[in-house]
């Protein structure tokens, strides 16, 4: 496995954090995990370990506790990216993620019934 980027990293990963890494599945769904795939090659980011398993674990039984909500993202199940290890396969936030919109939008805060939706 190599931990080298690849060239077009920038256009595939979406985004990196505590829970993991989402990348681009498909232009319609993203893979959020510690295991990133690039042109069918898995590239290891995050060591595996059991509490980052369980991690998205929890977060795939919260998708399946809300259901689907048109102000939720799909989630479509698990993706086996490698022997030992899974990605959740979600739907893509074409328009990114509430962070950043609250971000780019300090200047003007949202106001909390905007932020509910």
């Amino acid at each position: 496995m190599s931990n080298r980027l690849p060239e077009d990293w920038d256009k595939r990963i979406v985004g990196i954090g505590g829970s993991g890494i989402v990348s681009l599945y498909c232009p319609t769904t993203v893979l959020k995990g510690y295991v990133v795939v690039f042109d069918g090659r898995v590239t290891n980011w995050f060591e595996i370990k059991e509490p980052q398993k369980r991690s998205l674990e929890l977060e795939h039984q919260a998708y399946e506790r809300l259901g689907p909500h048109r102000n939720i993202l799909r989630c479509l199940g698990w993706v086996q990216v490698q022997e030992d290890a899974r990605s959740l396969r979600l739907e893509y936030a074409s328009k990114g993620c509430l962070r950043s919109f609250i971000e780019t939008n300090a200047s003007r805060p949202v106001e909390m019934p905007l932020r509910l939706t």
